[in-house]
């Protein structure tokens, strides 16, 4: 099932559960929304193995009455010989199942296209029936998992690495291609392996595939592009010798397929492999490919899978279940995460590690519409390949403003209070490093009278923050900041206090609305300042080019400001 665009707070699968609405506007089962997207043509798709010969069908409208409403214009469609053909137009009656036949249609692809002049549309149920047996063809085709993987012979080879010049060996959905017995590719470049690290490479592949594709719902990197219909490939892994990495994702063009290069041993390194599968996953989710406002970002979601392999929970049940550890550590890296929150989101000096972002909208601590398990999925399906960056694409996906969740995401880094308990015991024992916390909270030089000013070298830059921990001299905290301007008209900030209990481990937050505040604080609590640079309005930017022309920049420029601290001074 695949759509045009779906709202982030809907749900595409709640089309096809069965449900029986009692009305238009009854989304006790979930409901499908493209709000917002007025006056334009949206399609939801059902793509099966093979040709159905197709009888009925039956659609139920979404229309809550305010921006999703029944269409204007909607018909049917169905693939045949290579093209999109009209079947007839629907019926657009509200609070009722609206009935079209399809007698004499036989296809493996139907699509509802729809359309309101003035405002969204949407789907509570869609049925299909056909194969003149009156039972509803609608469900998916079967779980991916549960389908034969073919091997690549002749589509494509890689360094000219084949399985008659080369070993290799093949689990359910992947194949790993090494050297020995004599075997060492056409160029002599395939690593001598031992079988034992293939299998254990392998196993976690698998893994993979079952916690992220099966489970988590991403796309299969066995599909080709835009080919959701099948065959299902193997993905190979190709063990060499001249790799200047540990792992590196290519992809064949002409198949729209990727594949995995790793260095001698790498593929028993599954911080590696894992790694390298999440670009596979980026790359088959297509929208995000060729464009250059997400390039910075694919090394911090390939590492957001390496490290939600390693550390979700779910992922560790696949785990245990395949008779692996469960317990893996994290690869945060504090130094990247905190000493430089400073610099943008995304920037050349921190654009592998910028993951914990994807966490905290993934974990969703907050409770913010739109965001959590899918959120990312959602990023690539519902990227409008217009060069935008993801934080666009994240600003269509919920109701609350992007620089809000950037404001609360920096808040809840104060403390590691992102939902990532390994990253948090990380964050907790670095602390006692006087060195790091040197580093990374020098942030303010006095002004006298108890203001402060950002030091120009730590001005944070666009959606990057300064964390700033306070010792308290009274129980009483007052804090007003005062934006100095930075030659934007737009210039903007987000500030939070951010309190920890020292013998619970919970944390509170206060927003400092228009910057000001106050708080009380007990003797056994701590608190951080949290100030982040939001603007009015979301750069566009590319953190390669920025680097290459950081005097012209905007995500380069520094919010500039003083801070008034009554009842604390700055740590450090």
């Amino acid at each position: 099932m695949t759509t045009s665009y779906v709202s982030g707070w809907e749900t595409l699968s709640a089309v096809n559960d069965s449900s029986v609405p009692s009305n238009s506007n009854d989304k006790s089962s979930g409901a499908y929304g493209n709000w917002d997207t007025p006056n334009t043509l949206q399609w939801v798709q059902y793509s099966w193995n093979e040709e159905y010969e197709l009888e009925s069908t039956e659609i139920y409208w979404f229309d809550d009455g305010a921006g999703v409403l029944v269409p204007t214009t909607a018909y049917l469609e169905y693939w045949q010989d290579g093209d999109w053909l009209k079947a007839d137009d629907l019926p657009l009656i509200k609070n009722t199942f609206n009935e079209l036949n399809l007698t004499g249609i036989s296809s493996s692809r139907l699509r509802v296209a729809m359309l309101n002049s003035s405002q969204s549309t949407g789907i509570l149920e869609w049925r299909v029936y056909g194969d003149g047996s009156g039972v509803s063809v609608t469900p998916e085709p079967a779980e991916p998992g549960t389908v034969p993987y073919q091997a690549i012979s002749d589509e494509f080879t890689h360094l000219n690495i084949t399985p008659d010049n080369a070993l290799y060996k093949d689990s359910d959905r992947f194949r790993a291609y090494y050297g020995g017995e004599g075997k060492t590719g056409a160029g002599e470049n395939a690593a001598e392996v031992p079988e034992s690290m293939i299998d254990s490479g392998l196993a976690h592949m698998e893994a993979a595939y079952e916690c992220f594709v099966n489970q988590w719902g991403f796309r299969s990197a066995s599909l080709r592009l835009q080919r959701d219909d099948g065959p299902y490939y193997k993905l190979n892994l190709y063990s060499t010798t001249t790799l200047n990495a540990g792992g590196s994702m290519g992809a064949d063009a002409g198949m729209g397929l990727c594949f995995i290069e790793l260095k001698n041993t790498a593929i028993n390194a599954p911080g590696v492999t894992i790694h390298e599968y999440g670009h596979c996953l980026n790359y088959s989710a297509y929208r995000w490919n060729g464009q250059n406002a997400t390039g910075a970002w694919w090394e911090s979601v390939a590492n957001w899978f390496a490290d939600s392999y390693f550390t979700d929970s779910m992922c560790e049940d696949v785990r245990e279940s395949r008779g692996m550890s469960p317990n893996m550590d994290t690869i945060i890296n504090l130094e990247a995460n905190i000493v430089l929150s400073y610099l943008p989101i995304v920037h050349t000096r921190n654009y592998y590690q910028a993951w914990p972002f994807i966490t905290y909208i993934t974990q969703n601590p907050d409770g913010y519409q739109g965001l959590g398990r899918l959120v990312l999925k959602d990023m690539f399906d519902n990227h409008q390949r217009n060069d935008e960056t993801p934080l666009h694409v994240l600003e269509r996906l919920t109701p609350v403003k992007v620089q809000s969740i950037l404001g609360r995401y920096w808040a809840r880094m104060a403390y590691l209070d992102i939902d990532h308990p390994k990253a948090q015991a990380r964050f907790l024992s670095t602390l006692n490093d006087f060195n790091f916390r040197s580093r990374a909270y020098s942030n303010l030089d006095s002004q006298g009278d108890s203001r402060y000013r950002v030091k120009a070298e730590k001005q944070p830059q666009y959606a990057g923050a300064n964390i700033i921990p306070l010792t308290m001299n009274d129980s009483q905290l007052s804090v007003a900041i005062t934006n100095l301007g930075n030659g934007q008209s737009d210039s903007n900030y987000t500030a939070t206090l951010s309190i920890r209990n020292t013998a619970s481990g919970s944390v509170r937050y206060v927003d400092l609305e228009s910057g000001t505040g106050t708080a009380s604080i007990s003797a056994n609590e701590e608190v951080s300042l949290v100030v982040v640079n939001t603007p009015d309005n979301l750069i566009q930017f590319n953190a390669f080019t920025s680097n290459e022309n950081p005097d012209t920049a905007l995500d380069y420029i520094g919010l500039n400001y003083e801070v008034e601290i009554v009842g604390a001074t700055p740590a450090y």
